[in-house]
């Protein structure tokens, strides 16, 4: 008999986002002060837009112009602090068991297994 691998994360509803009532306990558990979610929020200075050539390491700080707008991409960069907020509710989130139904984003799940349940059209 196969053993049942041990469970490396918690269920969707042991989340500690799950029915998170007040922004108080969201910027405690993002180990941030209610301030500096506030203000965060309230912010539209949070990425610097920048351009960077699709082949070389060149970056440039104005969009270019037509002639070689085709050679580059924007990239927007985002501030750090809100870049340690998104690191850190990343992790959190990382933690919760993905349900059976899921498979896009679960790593060792792939759209093949998906399309197989649904041959039949008795999936679920």
């Amino acid at each position: 008999m196969p053993k049942t691998p041990p469970k490396t994360g918690y269920g969707v509803k042991d989340s500690p986002f799950y029915r998170m009532a007040s922004r108080a306990k969201l910027a405690k558990l993002l180990r941030v002060s209610p301030e500096t979610l506030a203000t965060m929020a309230s912010r539209d200075d949070l990425y610097l837009r920048r351009w960077k050539h699709k082949k070389l390491d060149h970056w440039l700080k104005e969009q270019p112009g037509s002639e070689v707008s085709d050679q580059y991409r924007p990239i927007d960069i985002p501030d750090p602090t809100l870049k340690a907020l998104q690191a850190r509710i990343a992790d959190l989130l990382s933690r919760i068991e993905p349900p059976d139904f899921l498979f896009s984003p679960v790593k060792g799940r792939s759209y093949v297994e998906n399309a197989a349940r649904h041959v039949d059209g008795t999936a679920y």
